[in-house]
């Protein structure tokens, strides 16, 4: 509460992946809510944001297990990788985005 949105977006890339980044661009907003029946049992509102790594070392931290680069062809094949269908929809974005931005003017 109260961190403007791309210093907790640097802050969460830091202690999730241990890497320093610069925020470029919203990928996307997603919108995330579970229900126990007619309950809501917790709702999530995540900002996807395409950033440039400016340092650190890829680490996990302490809530994944591993972490590590993938490519292009792991992330579009989701069974490779396990991705849920909307996670690998918003990486491949950002993978475009990313395209259009290093591509000679």
């Amino acid at each position: 509460m109260g961190e403007p949105l791309l210093e907790g977006v640097i802050r969460e890339v830091k202690e999730e992946t241990g890497l320093l980044v610069e925020p470029i661009e919203l990928v996307e907003l997603l919108d995330r809510i579970h229900r126990d029946g007619e309950r809501v049992r917790y709702q999530y509102v995540i900002a996807d944001y395409l950033c440039r790594v400016r340092g650190g070392t890829l680490c996990a931290g302490s809530d994944a297990d591993e972490v590590r680069w993938a490519e292009h062809a792991e992330w579009r094949n989701q069974s490779a990788l396990q991705l849920d269908p909307v996670t690998a929809r918003v990486i491949e974005k950002g993978w475009q985005m990313a395209q259009r931005l290093a591509a000679p003017a």
